[in-house]
């Protein structure tokens, strides 16, 4: 009776483990190719980056990968509507969460669990000025912020 019951105990963890990783529905991902490497940097010309999709008029694109947004920043003006998408072009589920408004759970959200190749649109209007964090949910490290100026 006793290992009956730590079988049944073991193979639940298992099945709670794997559901922790991968979200709703999600799948393995397909093996990619190797990305091609990108050419140093000039001397003096800072750090490489990789270029963030280009956005529709009005729009604005937030990529999210493992683990971090691309852009890091975000700014905006204050008072004015905005069209967010957040596209996950990570392997694993993410979110994007603007922490901008008073109350905890009235923040600017995307979808709460955007799998890998995913995206979701974000309306935004912050009328205050200030710094406001991004974070996502399923990663405290994966952090950036919104700049919204006067």
């Amino acid at each position: 009776m006793r290992v009956a019951r730590w079988t049944t105990v073991m193979i639940a963890l298992a099945v709670f483990a794997a559901g922790c990783g991968g979200g709703q529905g999600a799948q393995a991902p397909a093996p990619q190719a190797p990305a091609p490497q990108a050419a140093p940097p000039a001397p003096g010309a800072g750090p490489a980056q990789a270029p963030v999709p280009a956005a529709a008029p009005g729009e604005i694109v937030v990529v999210g990968k493992d683990n971090f947004y691309e852009p890091t920043t975000v700014t905006l003006r204050a008072g004015q509507a905005y069209d967010i998408l957040f596209k996950n072009e990570g392997t694993t589920v993410h979110n994007l969460i603007i922490q901008a408004k008073d109350a905890a759970g009235q923040d600017f959200a995307s979808d709460i669990v955007v799998n890998g190749g995913g995206e979701s649109r974000i309306k935004v209007k912050i009328d205050r000025a200030g710094t406001y964090k991004i974070v996502c949910t399923y990663h405290p490290e994966m952090v950036g912020e919104v700049k919204v100026e006067p």
